[in-house]
């Protein structure tokens, strides 16, 4: 569940902690019992339980594919100690860019928790999205389909507590926007936007270190930038993690053609 069409990461088996072992056996072996040509599954961390299970479950037929880096920040020490570790002269940008926009008329940093302020801020959130990929021919990871399943889902999650939409206002008006997910001590950035026009005042940088801020002063002791070797996460993040995809083949003729036939495919578009 979860995988493709709304670009999930660090999927798995869902069980009580004390039983994913036994869970994600018996998930692998009754997968291979439908006798499929093949199985597929993405999104998978890489020390995923669930790698070995299904490659036992299927005899060892199963391959194992690297997918994308996913970047994050370990929450160690203090903010303002973590900040000055970052490369590039990060700390000193930060500050100076949020410094020139805490002066503009109406500068605030809300940040929403409640099912009622969380519905509000995605209309922020969307529209800010939209403009900010609109110059660059549009965006796959919040589509115009997909914002009623993002609206139903963030009202969901926030009457648990586990979602949150930060929203950066100046002169009158929504200027960025993010949005993740708190899991116990851990925080998942999953999507953000901005004004076009602000955005050589960085505010989407100066956003995205508040939410950092945030994290360290909630206790929280990581933040996960999710999928994606975008150069801006790796200024901020200080660890990574790599996805993977398994790929398992059923037995008997058939499977074994299909797999070769794809394989071969494969080969021949490889420069």
């Amino acid at each position: 569940m979860g995988d493709g069409i709304v670009g999930s990461d660090h999927l798995g088996v869902i069980s009580r902690p004390d039983s994913r072992d036994t869970a994600t056996r018996l998930l692998a072996f009754h997968l291979a019992s439908y006798n499929a040509d093949e199985l597929e599954l993405d999104g998978l961390d890489a020390d995923d339980p669930l790698l070995p299970a299904v490659d036992a479950a299927f005899g060892g037929r199963a391959a194992i594919e690297p997918r994308y880096r996913c970047p994050f920040t370990r929450l160690e020490g203090s903010f303002s100690s973590y900040l000055e570790a970052r490369p590039d002269g990060l700390a000193h940008q930060w500050r100076r860019r949020k410094s020139w926009l805490e002066k503009r008329p109406g500068y605030r940093l809300d940040i929403l928790r409640s099912p009622a302020e969380v519905s509000a801020g995605l209309d922020a959130l969307f529209d800010l999205h939209r403009k900010r990929w609109a110059v660059e021919g549009g965006s796959d990871g919040i589509t115009p389909e997909l914002e009623p399943f993002h609206r139903d889902a963030a009202r969901r999650l926030a009457a648990i507590g586990w979602a949150v939409v930060f929203v950066l206002h100046a002169e009158g008006a929504p200027r960025a926007a993010l949005y993740g997910f708190r899991h116990g001590d851990r925080f998942a950035f999953y999507q953000s936007g901005y004004e076009p026009e602000w955005r050589p005042r960085s505010v989407g940088t100066v956003l995205l270190g508040h939410t950092l801020r945030w994290a360290f002063e909630e206790g929280l002791t990581e933040y996960d930038f999710l999928r994606g070797d975008e150069a801006y996460k790796f200024k901020w993040a200080n660890a990574e993690r790599r996805t993977v995809r398994v790929r398992a083949v059923g037995q008997g003729l058939r499977p074994w053609l299909r797999d070769r036939a794809r394989r071969e495919c494969v080969a021949c578009a490889t420069p």
